[in-house]
């Protein structure tokens, strides 16, 4: 027994065809596990969380001249510091009923 018998013609597309469905299992795999992670829109900086940090990187990228359409935050059509405000609005706001 082995695979003196196995003809090479049927060996190639079988294993291609396992490796093509290993393949899919581990992107479907890693899909489910949270991989690539997906960040807000305002995550400028995209370390998980949107705060005054977002909105210092996006005051300076707008400085600089890098202006991505889709940073437009708030659809004025315009990539400015109002988007940068509008951020650390969002990173300052307190939460409703809490206690100070």
């Amino acid at each position: 027994f082995g695979f003196a018998g196995l003809r090479p013609w049927l060996f190639w597309p079988a294993a291609a065809t396992v490796g093509i469905a290993l393949i899919g299992i581990g992107l479907f795999l890693a899909r489910q596990a949270g991989w690539p992670p997906e960040f807000a829109r305002e995550d400028i900086n995209r370390d998980g969380q949107v705060d005054i940090l977002d909105a210092f990187a996006l005051a300076r990228a707008v400085r600089g001249g890098d202006q991505p359409s889709s940073l437009d935050l708030n659809g004025d059509g315009t990539v400015d510091g109002r988007d940068a405000e509008q951020i650390a609005a969002q990173a300052v706001k307190l939460e409703k009923g809490g206690r100070s």
